[in-house]
Parts: C-alpha cells; sequence; structure tokens
C-alpha cells in the first residue's frame, strides 16, 4: 500500500490492541491490523510488486514481538523471540530484516520471514541500536554498555569485526553511503566509520 501512515494502538488495557492504517489522499481510515502496546516500530519490505509488500510489527515485549503483515494488512506469521527486542532494521534491498533481542542479533530473511543464521549473534552486552549498510552488505550494532561497535556481514551472517566507542547509543548512516555515525548519550561525542 503505497503511500500509506500506519497508526499504532496507545497504551491501554484493551486485551486486543489493533493499528490502523491510513490512506495518505485522502487521509481516511484503512484496515486495521493487530498489535501490541508496546509496538515501536512497522517496517515495509521493499518489493517492486505491491502484492508483494509485507509489514514488519516490532513490539518490545509480550509473545508477539514480530509480526508480520502482507499488503493488506492481514497476519502472514507471528514470532515469538523470547526475550524483548530493542531495536530493528529492515535492509535497503528489502532482502534481510535485522532485530535485536537481548544480546543477540537475529537475521531474517524478509521474502521467506525465515531465521538465517545458526545460532544468535553474540553483539554485546546491551546493543541499543542497529543500520544497515545502503548497499544492505553490513549491519553495525552499538553498545554502550560493552563499549563497542559490532560490524556484521549480511552475505554470511557473521561478524566481521569490532570497534571500541565508549558508550555507543545510538547510529545513523550519511547519504552517500560512505560513513555510519555512533553518538554517545553519556559523553558528547560522534565517531563516523567506513560503510565499505
Amino acid at each position: 500500500m503505497a503511500g500509506t501512515v500506519i497508526q499504532t494502538p496507545a497504551a491501554s488495557s484493551d486485551p486486543n490492541p489493533i493499528g490502523t492504517a491510513y490512506g495518505v489522499t485522502p487521509l481516511a481510515a484503512g484496515p486495521t491490523f493487530p498489535a501490541s502496546t508496546d509496538t515501536y516500530a512497522i517496517y515495509t519490505r521493499p518489493t517492486l510488486a505491491p502484492t508483494d509488500v509485507t509489514y514488519w510489527v516490532v513490539s518490545k515485549s509480550g509473545t508477539s514481538i514480530l509480526r508480520v503483515l502482507n499488503n493488506t494488512f492481514q497476519p502472514v506469521q507471528t514470532v515469538n523471540l523470547g526475550t524483548s527486542s530493542t531495536a530493528a532494521a529492515m535492509s535497503p534491498n528489502g532482502q534481510r530484516f535485522l532485530i535485536i533481542t537481548g544480546n543477540t542479533l537475529r537475521i531474517f530473511d524478509a521474502a521467506t520471514i525465515q531465521q538465517l543464521q545458526i545460532g544468535n549473534l553474540d553483539i554485546g552486552l546491551a546493543p541499543t541500536d542497529v543500520v544497515i549498510s545502503p548497499d544492505s552488505k553490513r549491519a553495525f550494532i552499538m553498545d554502550g554498555l560493552g563499549q563497542k561497535v559490532t560490524a556484521v556481514d549480511l552475505a554470511t551472517n557473521t561478524i566481521i569485526g569490532t570497534a571500541g566507542r565508549s558508550w555507543a547509543s545510538a547510529a545513523a548512516r550519511s547519504p552517500l553511503a560512505r560513513t555510519a555515525c555512533s553518538t554517545s548519550a553519556h559523553r558528547p561525542t560522534t565517531t563516523r566509520w567506513s560503510t565499505r
């Protein structure tokens, strides 16, 4: 559904909260979908065919941390990850979905909704954010408590390196795809590194 605004539910005691999709023109309520009151992100898997679009709804905790919806917002699959999540990202090419649960990174094939790596990748003590390079080849995970940034090769689903970074807490990549940056909440600094 191109040009869609998605509203997630506010915190409430409703046992079956729902989200709502709105068409941008005109801004009218569209289909609803199951969600959680602690849903914090919704990612769209980009595809060439509008009927192949999927929406990845991510919540912090519960038995339905990850819900995948089809292009009409009908549930396709619910994934119980067993522990709370802190961050997620969809690769720009739409092939990989990454989610941080506890201190592990889980990598999914976005077309099949299957976890790719055998065993979970240990990415630090308390990872807080993940960014994916614009070419979809690498992911960078921030770990403030462990004071490091971990690089993961998304072709092999393996850790390819770490770099010390004092209190890395959030990340962003540059529009030109040459660098990524991490920021520190405890020390007012920004560090840049190459995404190549």
